[in-house]
């Protein structure tokens, strides 16, 4: 009898991780500090550097920015409509890295690891757009 495993992979969405984080109210409105809904169910981010620490995209004067930390790596993006760019990568000991260009709106960096695997794809998708794919032992 052959018998074959396969690691367990769990894909989350932005938006379905950023449900995951809670939520910090702001001192004197009482609302909720996240980003806003910015047409056609997208989301953009204050300029708020306590954001990133919750994986939120910060706006910027031309688009947005974004850092992800996966087990295989870092990887920070820039994103402005219909476009996506790379602006670094850092694996892990052990990990290696490939950046994957499938348009100019849409990119993925894979970081690869003995039994392990981490992926990054980002695209401009009625705004910016992340998900992060980790694949464990």
């Amino acid at each position: 009898m052959l018998a074959a495993a396969a690691p367990t992979r769990i894909s989350l969405s932005t938006t379905q991780l950023r449900r995951a984080a809670p939520l910090t109210q702001s001192g004197a409105s009482g609302a909720p500090v996240g980003p806003p809904t910015t047409g056609a169910g997208s989301r953009s981010a204050p300029p708020n550097p306590a954001s990133e620490s919750i994986g939120a995209w910060l706006a910027t004067n031309d688009g947005y920015r974004r850092t992800f930390h996966t087990v295989g790596g870092d990887v920070s993006f820039f994103t402005a409509k219909d476009a996506v760019q790379v602006i670094s990568n850092t694996p892990q000991p052990g990990y290696t890295v490939y950046v994957t260009h499938y348009a100019a709106d849409s990119v993925m960096v894979s970081f690869f690891g003995a039994r392990k695997t981490s992926r990054v794809w980002v695209r401009w998708w009625n705004g910016p757009y992340g998900e992060v794919t980790e694949s464990v032992d």
